[in-house]
């Protein structure tokens, strides 16, 4: 006589248990953690490209613009700290293109034209995010800036025209980390991190970026 075992069979498993799944979705969440700062890297890497490309934009611009104005150095109208009529001056030379003072990475102060102003001159509603050195200008309100010529000029290359603002290395609101875009008076531009700008606190120092390659005093 044959007995026959019962044989117990172990219950299927149709999905993932609770605990299963809450482990799976944490797993995820760490990854979306390690992946999110990396691909904003990213994007800033590229922001950053495209911002040094409008400054370029404006360099090769400037070339022409104090080939014209020789031997004197362009006239920035009644105030050297005018950041928008230094950027207007540039527009005949960039056949109009106004995106260049746009920079991807800064919200942009919109400030209206004058003394520290950001709005282009002659160009209502179009805003100016990089600051234009004003040792590099005349002006009406500053007389000492009247006598200013580009043949005393002894470095274009290190003449810092135009650059991200705010520049300060402590600055809130920086549109770039451990340091900033800069367009040169020779048409190139280049990255110059905080550590190479040398004295830029008041007083300011000779060393400063902005203030090499030509007489400022």
């Amino acid at each position: 006589m044959k007995f026959r075992l019962n044989q117990q069979r172990a219950p299927q498993r149709d999905g993932f248990t609770l605990v299963e799944l809450l482990v799976v979705i944490a797993l995820i969440f760490i990854l979306l953690a390690l992946l999110f700062p990396a691909l904003a890297r990213v994007k800033e890497s590229g922001r950053k490209a495209t911002c040094l490309g409008h400054l370029h934009s404006m360099a090769m611009a400037a070339h022409l613009q104090y080939a014209e104005a020789w031997p004197e150095l362009p006239n920035r109208g009644t105030n050297c700290t005018d950041w928008g009529a230094g950027a207007a001056g540039l527009v005949p030379y960039l056949n109009g293109n106004l995106e260049v003072f746009d920079c991807p990475s800064n919200p942009g102060q919109k400030l209206p034209a004058g003394p520290f102003g950001t709005e282009l001159a002659g160009y209502p509603g179009v805003y100016t995010d990089y600051e234009f050195n004003g040792f590099l200008s005349r002006c009406d309100v500053e007389p000492v800036s009247q006598e200013r010529r580009q043949p005393a000029i002894t470095a274009p290359q290190q003449c810092a025209l135009a650059y991200d603002f705010p520049y300060l290395r402590n600055a809130a609101g920086r549109p770039h980390v451990d340091g900033i875009n800069v367009a040169y008076l020779d048409g190139h531009a280049a990255w110059l991190a905080d550590n190479e700008q040398g004295d830029v606190d008041w007083p300011f120092g000779e060393d400063a970026f902005f203030l090499k390659g030509h007489p400022w005093r």
